[in-house]
């Protein structure tokens, strides 16, 4: 019973999502929204779009592009084929030159306490990138990166991260986060834009 109201529970998700889709003319997609919701952003999540399914993006977009999506610590939950799957769906459906911003913990973040937290196999982390790894995997799948905030290898910190700028908002970056109250970055992302 709890099996079939899940399967109907998601049929309903899935339905909702096509019915947000087809009403949008300009398609900015959350993926593993969790609850997330942004103006102008459509949420979506694993039970709705398993973005590793080609199949399932072409269900719920019913023909449309996506102008951009949006992923805030994702990407570090799927193993590295099911990644790869999803990174070539993602190039597909979107609109050339459309955007995938990506925000995933930083494995070149200089605190160990931080990287401890974060590491693979905490928190069910398949992956821990850098922004060497993050944009060679992006340009392998066909997208040029540009470089919103990371740490670099010399422990110089980088950012030009803006809440406003149309790409999507990031919670877990260095001016939202709020466990940087003191202006020193305890706790970023590294965040990527993604370009078709």
């Amino acid at each position: 019973m709890k099996q079939q109201l899940r399967l109907i529970k998601n049929l309903i998700a899935k339905k909702k999502l096509q019915l947000q889709i087809l009403c949008s003319q300009e398609i900015n997609l959350i993926i593993g929204s969790s609850h997330t919701s942004y103006s102008n952003w459509i949420p979506s999540e694993q039970s709705n779009l398993d973005i590793s399914k080609h199949h399932q993006f072409q269900e719920v977009l019913n023909g449309k592009k996506i102008h951009r999506l949006l992923a805030e610590h994702v990407l570090e939950h799927i193993d590295l084929d099911d990644l790869q799957k999803a990174l070539d769906n993602i190039h597909y459906f979107l609109v050339s030159g459309g955007s995938f911003r990506i925000a995933v913990p930083d494995g070149l973040h200089p605190d160990p306490s931080y990287i401890e937290r974060v590491k693979i196999g905490c928190d069910d982390h398949k992956q821990l990138f850098n922004y060497q790894q993050l944009s060679k995997l992006l340009s392998n799948h066909g997208f040029k990166d540009n470089l919103i905030e990371y740490w670099d290898e010399q422990g110089e910190f980088h950012t030009t991260y803006q809440n406003h700028d149309g790409y999507g908002y990031i919670r877990r970056s260095f001016i939202n986060d709020p466990r940087n109250p003191d202006g020193y970055p305890h706790y970023t992302s590294l965040i990527i834009d993604a370009i078709k």
